[in-house]
């Protein structure tokens, strides 16, 4: 009788391969997962830095401590993200979510 020869891979050896596959990918994407998070409050964070530091621009250049935030003139990606003002707050929020970071404005 001759011998056969395969070419291919058999059922267990690609079985492997996916549990291997399927392994890597459950540890990968909840740490993504959590980049992704990060760099949204990161982004929140510098936002509200910037409009906390426009704000006291603003009072010292006009006198008034209560200016919107359309007055700060804040360029920003209003579909990522909305900037409000509560007194002397200013919140940032990644859409979607909580309020994740509100930054204090102090007024001197």
């Amino acid at each position: 009788m001759a011998s056969v020869k395969s070419a291919g891979y058999t059922l267990l050896e690609v079985t492997v391969v996916a549990i291997i596959i399927l392994l890597l990918g459950s540890i990968a994407i909840p740490m993504y997962k959590g980049y992704l998070t990060d760099a949204k409050r990161n982004a929140a964070r510098d936002l509200a830095r910037t409009a906390s530091t426009a704000a006291n621009a603003y009072y010292r250049k006009t006198g008034n401590a209560s200016p919107s935030v359309a007055m700060l003139n804040l360029n920003y990606d209003t579909t990522q993200m909305e900037i409000m003002r509560e007194d002397s707050l200013i919140i940032v929020r990644v859409k979607g979510t909580e309020p994740i970071l509100a930054d204090t404005v102090a007024f001197r």
